[in-house]
């Protein structure tokens, strides 16, 4: 048996389908949701490397944590201290009735690990050819909107109730109180930013000010952009547009918080509201919109494919090893392509997927897909979620079908090429659009096994990573893990972006709901004014 350890990318096929959303949040990943890290990094980096000062980040994060627990009541789950790293850990070693906090205990450093390369990208540090850590003057700014650490507290392996109170201002939740560092934060992540010195031993970056205030008086701001993306310029535009996006469609749309993924999904793919199915109208903002939209395309189609793996994985487990013919039997293929025929009102043994996008197109009489149509993505979507394994090749087949619709309506050279037989022109390709639904359902299993196969014994062979859901031999598949595959949505910014402007004071909750606060209206505003 493999390790209980999570399996990622099973099909090494997300570098090829997920690059969008890593493109358009330049700076932002799935697990950089607090504002207050890049302060603190960038706290760091002044301090070490222009100040020269003998400074450990390890340190500082162990302060950060000390301050949200303390500031908070030692309440671990308080929504203000999400996404705090490390937090659980040490509370248990320093204990809620202690006088003094020890701050030598390991922590997994996963501050560092994980907004460190943001940085880098956010052009408040790089590396110089000649192996020199260089500092901007932005990373300078954000460091001294900050304020001061007190040395002593810094210099201690133990600090007392006392020093405590000296760095309560270092809690996650105290961004919105602190105007100069929210200042400076608000202008970086929406790119209101400039390069000086160009060169790359000298090149510098600070906060451009005057673009800025030409935003706030006029609502004059760049929005185009070259792509694929030619400079780093490109990348901060998209980013900003992203931003804006995500603003308007919280503004149109004041999703539940316990949904407000669903809504971003269906404000981007279908333009609509996902409560009331109005349609959004996105201005200057429909080209950011319109990339995003294929993001969610492949989305889907990634989601479809892992599913699929998911049920092969449940049949190899039920029976611990299985042929796999035996594996198309309990599969039901046949059984779930007579049931899509009927469904469909096709003559049974004709159907394709070209045969059921044209039936569909007939059943929803429209061309492109939305939420009042009887068939569409976000529907398909749902069956996924609540179907039995047996059920999932139908729904499969459905939504490769729309999705080979959507995909024939976006720009040719924005889809890219691969050699993968899962890419998704390879996979959704004329040929393969016309082969009888059997026949496909039968290569398509087949195909989601040997790339399973073959990239796990890949990344065996390069990385000893044991990543193999089920083994071959001789022709029998066998289960071979201890935590079972689950296959989940792998759109992982807009839980990022949605913290990180809610830090920033763009967004709140309140009574289960997601809004713009005046802050948000007003920016928005200015971009929908011209």
């Amino acid at each position: 048996m493999t390790p209980a350890s999570r399996v990622l990318d099973p099909l090494g096929i997300w570098t090829d389908h997920l690059y969008i959303q890593d493109e358009f949040t330049r700076g932002i990943t799935s697990v950089t949701r607090r504002a207050r890290y890049y302060t603190l990094l960038s706290y760091y980096f002044y301090k070490r490397f222009k100040k020269n000062e003998n400074i450990s980040f390890d340190r500082l994060e162990k302060l950060l944590i000390l301050a949200a627990v303390t500031h908070h009541n030692w309440n671990l789950n308080a929504r203000e201290i999400q996404n705090v790293f490390d937090r659980f850990t040490m509370s248990k070693k320093w204990g809620q009735g202690s006088t003094f906090f020890d701050l030598t205990p390991r922590i997994r450093n996963y501050g560092y690990g994980y907004y460190n390369r943001q940085m880098e990208r956010l052009e408040c540090v790089w590396e110089t050819l000649d192996g020199r850590t260089a500092v901007t003057t932005i990373c300078g700014e954000l460091a001294e909107a900050l304020g001061e650490i007190p040395l002593n507290v810094l210099g201690k392996d133990k600090i007392s109730t006392k020093d405590v109170a000296s760095i309560q201002f270092l809690c996650p939740c105290t961004v919105r109180k602190n105007e100069r560092e929210r200042g400076i934060l608000e202008k970086l992540f929406f790119g209101f930013i400039k390069r000086e010195n160009e060169g790359y031993n000298e090149e510098d970056w600070v906060i451009n000010y005057e673009s800025f205030e030409k935003f706030m008086n006029t609502g004059d701001i760049e929005l185009a952009f070259k792509y694929p993306p030619k400079s780093k310029e490109d990348f901060h535009i998209m980013r900003r547009g992203t931003l804006l996006l995500f603003l308007k469609i919280i503004g149109k749309t004041t999703p539940p918080e316990d949904e407000f993924r669903r809504y971003v999904w269906d404000a981007v793919y279908f333009l609509q509201n996902r409560e009331n199915g109005e349609f959004i109208n996105y201005g200057r903002l429909e080209r950011f919109r319109y990339y995003w939209e294929i993001l969610h395309l492949n989305i889907y189609y990634v989601y479809a494919l892992e599913k699929l793996l998911e049920a092969v994985q449940h049949a190899v487990e039920k029976q611990g090893s299985v042929t796999r013919d035996e594996l198309f039997v309990m599969m039901n293929i046949e059984d779930n392509t007579r049931a899509l025929e009927d469904k469909l009102g096709l003559r049974r043994g004709t159907a394709t997927l070209k045969g059921i996008s044209e039936a569909i197109l007939s059943i929803n009489k429209k061309d492109r897909t939305d939420l009042t149509t009887e068939f569409n993505e976000a529907s398909v979507y749902d069956e996924f979620e609540e179907s039995s394994y047996g059920d999932i090749l139908q729904w499969t087949f459905l939504m490769l079908s729309l999705l080979s619709c959507r995909l024939k309506q976006v720009e040719g050279d924005i889809v890219r090429d691969s050699t993968s037989q899962l890419y998704i022109k390879n996979l959704l390709s004329p040929a393969m659009l016309n082969m009888d639904l059997v026949s496909f359902g039968k290569k398509l299993v087949n195909t989601v096994i040997d790339t399973h196969l073959t990239v796990s014994m890949l990344r065996w062979s390069q990385q000893n990573t044991r990543n193999w859901i089920f083994t071959e031999e001789d022709g029998v598949l066998q289960y071979a893990r201890l935590r079972p595959f689950e296959a989940r949505p792998r759109d992982n910014r807009w839980p990022s972006i949605r913290s990180i402007l809610e830090d920033l004071d763009f967004l709140e909750s309140s009574n289960n709901r997601v809004y713009l606060t005046r802050r948000g209206e007003e920016w928005l505003s200015k971009v929908e004014q011209t």
